[in-house]
């Protein structure tokens, strides 16, 4: 009994390593940037949505108010591939997805207002450190406060 027990055992051990060694491989591709626009790049896990860096100046739509603006995540995606965030919301024109900005900024004698896209100080994108998606992350861009044609603070997204 002992042994057509083991024997039944192993059999089935066998008969599934065979399966599993003769079936399609199933492809993970994890985390992948795509090019979104000329301004826009986008971060996909497993060919579904997490969000989309807007480097370059995006236009606010038809009929609504507010400046270019760049250097933000919108949209940033739920785990349902629902919209997270929004961009040139009609109560808040300078509100875009998620961004680093402060409503109080001094630079020398004068004083800028980034927050709400008032004034000459833009975040303005310079250049890619890399577009490879791996973990642990690495900074990807490098973006800058700029006024009157000078670079203020200089910033990594990681």
């Amino acid at each position: 009994m002992r042994n057509s027990v083991a024997r039944d055992f192993l059999t089935a051990v066998l008969a599934a390593l065979a399966a599993a060694t003769h079936a399609p491989a199933q492809e993970n591709v994890g985390f992948a940037f795509r090019d979104v626009s000329k301004q826009s790049l986008g971060l996909w896990e497993n060919g579904k949505p997490v969000f989309v860096y807007n480097h370059g100046p995006i236009a606010k739509p038809p009929m609504r108010s507010g400046v270019p603006r760049a250097c933000y995540v919108h949209p940033l995606y739920g785990l349902d591939g629902e919209a997270l965030t929004d961009d040139f919301a009609k109560d808040h024109s300078y509100h875009r997805g998620v961004y680093w900005a402060w409503p109080h900024i001094k630079i020398g004698e004068k004083e800028y207002e980034l927050w709400a896209l008032s004034g000459d100080l833009r975040q303005v994108f310079q250049r890619w450190n890399g577009k490879e998606a791996r973990i642990p992350s690495q900074s990807f861009c490098k973006s800058a406060w700029v006024t009157d044609g000078r670079s203020h603070l200089v910033s990594k997204v990681t």
